[in-house]
């Protein structure tokens, strides 16, 4: 860590940053997963509300880097476990909930 890191992180004190997203790496790969979070955000329901949700607060290219990234930690999770994207979404239904109900029950109710 060099000495003018340190002292940035004295003076945020508990608080670390480690700055944005690089445009380190294959740009042809960045281009594609660009291109298949694109294409999700218009299939998937929850990933096109979150794009429309961080749009009207920040920069679509900003909202769409979210959505690039959020579909990549998706689907290394899904490699990583070897499940699909309903069991990776079934998941994501039950998390926080202490009573065990998916989402889609609670409307329900």
């Amino acid at each position: 860590m060099r000495s003018r890191d340190f002292a940035r992180l004295r003076r945020a004190r508990a608080r670390v940053s480690f700055g944005g997203i690089s445009r380190a790496g294959s740009p042809l790969l960045r281009y594609m997963l660009g291109q298949a979070a694109n294409a999700a955000a218009r299939r998937d329901e929850r990933l096109r509300a979150f794009y429309r949700r961080l749009a009207r607060k920040k920069t679509r290219r900003v909202a769409k880097t979210a959505v690039t990234r959020k579909l990549l930690v998706k689907l290394s999770v899904m490699l990583r476990e070897n499940i699909t994207a309903r069991e990776f979404d079934m998941r994501g239904n039950t998390a926080g909930d202490t009573r065990g109900e998916t989402r889609s029950e609670m409307t329900v109710a």
